[in-house]
C-alpha cells in the first residue's frame, strides 16, 4: 500500500478493501486504547493533528507546542469540568470525550475523501 494504488491494483489487491479494513481496524484500535487509558487519553490524539495542521510537521516546532496546547487544551476542560455545575464536579473525561469524538468522525471523513 505504500506504494501507491496503481501499484497494489497491479499486484492484485484490492486498495479500497484494504483501506477500509485498515481504517475499521485503526478506529477499532483507538478506541480500545482510549477505553483503556481513559478518555482524557483522547487529548494525545486531539492536540497533535491540530498542531500539525497549524505549524506543520516539523518535529522542533510541533513537540514543543503540542505539550503547551495539551496543557492549554486539558485545563480549559478542567475549567469547564468545575464550573458548569457548580458546586458539583463533572469528570473531565466528559468534555474530552465530546471534543475527541467528533474530532476523530471529521478527520475520518476528511481523510477518506467525504465519504463515511
Amino acid at each position: 500500500m505504500s506504494l501507491g494504488d496503481e501499484t497494489a491494483i497491479s499486484l492484485g489487491i484490492d486498495a479500497r478493501k484494504v483501506k477500509q479494513r485498515t481504517i475499521i481496524a485503526v478506529s477499532f484500535l483507538t478506541g480500545l486504547i482510549v477505553s483503556a487509558a481513559g478518555l482524557v487519553g483522547f487529548v494525545g490524539f486531539i492536540i497533535p493533528h491540530i498542531i500539525r495542521s497549524l505549524i506543520g510537521s516539523d518535529h522542533r516546532k510541533s513537540l514543543p507546542m503540542c505539550f503547551i496546547g495539551g496543557g492549554i487544551f486539558l485545563l480549559w476542560m478542567d475549567i469547564l469540568a468545575r464550573t458548569i455545575m457548580a458546586p458539583q464536579e463533572l469528570a473531565i473525561g466528559i468534555f474530552t470525550a465530546f471534543c475527541g469524538g467528533p474530532f476523530f468522525a471529521w478527520l475520518l471523513y476528511r481523510n477518506n475523501g467525504g465519504r463515511m
